[in-house]
């Protein structure tokens, strides 16, 4: 009993450890792409006229993803989708991967959006990226697809981690994605080691959290009032979410050329400018 007591007490520090290392790639390209994208927002506030080649990006980037994309069109439902185990027990072994080409052409991509104007999230490409890396950095050691899992869950808490300065809200980030409401227990050691890791290392580069504590004492009706900011803030969520698949529904059904569907947002966008 005991030598698969010390095989397992082994693995987990391995696989810990191994998520230190992805924590520290996650939080540096993190930071990379947070420091080009306050470039590229000086840039556009220093040149106003960057926002006219709005519907220009719209297009080069929209035939980019359609024509070279491929799987990583999935963006950051892929990633997730890798870090889940399969639900047919005949794929168990196959080895989750995420495209290498996702990194570089999610960071060019929201570079170029954020010069031209566009209203992009940082934390959605900064977890694409890290994901996009994970899977390279791990494919030549050749590890089962149960710890390619957890390093991809890794990443996800190292990239939410690092880019908010939240440490232990990005390991429970990395978890509970998996499934709403329910936490994957063996990715918290791994998940909280890569969120801490990434977030000391966005803090060493000199990107430092603006919040650093709690500005008003937490009492019982401030901590209803709260609850409610959350329904109604979950609710606002949910609403967002079905307007966006409606949105995506009627822009399929209407115009049949994917580049076409980004040029009618960036029109859009800047008449609304």
């Amino acid at each position: 009993m005991l030598p698969t007591q010390l095989r397992a007490a082994t693995h987990l520090l391995v696989v810990t450890g191994a998520a230190c290392l992805i924590g520290a790639v996650s939080g540096l390209t993190s930071w990379a792409l947070f420091e080009a994208l306050d470039h590229a927002t000086t840039l556009r506030l220093d040149h106003t006229w960057l926002v006219w080649l709005l519907p220009v990006a719209a297009l080069t980037l929209g035939s980019a993803y359609h024509y070279f994309g491929g799987a990583s069109n999935g963006g950051t439902s892929l990633v997730i989708e890798q870090s889940l185990p399969p639900r047919d027990a005949t794929a168990a072994q196959q080895v989750p991967e995420v495209p290498y080409r996702m990194a570089p052409m999610i960071f060019g991509a929201t570079f170029i959006a954020q010069l031209t104007g566009a209203s992009v999230g940082r934390e959605g490409a900064a977890l694409q990226i890290s994901g996009s890396v994970t899977s390279l950095l791990t494919r030549p050691f050749r590890l089962r697809p149960s710890d390619t899992r957890l390093m991809l869950i890794a990443a996800m808490a190292g990239a939410f981690g690092g880019a908010f300065g939240v440490p232990f809200a990005g390991a429970i980030f990395g978890l509970e994605v998996q499934q709403t409401g329910r936490l994957r227990y063996e990715g918290l050691a791994p998940a909280l080691a890569a969120s801490i890791t990434a977030d000391f290392i966005v803090e060493s580069l000199g990107r430092h959290t603006p919040i650093v504590e709690i500005p008003v004492n937490i009492d019982w009706s401030i901590a209803l009032r709260l609850v409610v900011v959350g329904i109604a803030a979950g609710l606002a969520a949910r609403v967002f979410i079905e307007v966006l698949h409606g949105v995506k529904k009627v822009m399929r059904d209407l115009i049949s050329w994917v580049p076409a569907r980004p040029i009618i947002g960036a029109v859009a966008t800047l008449a609304l400018m």
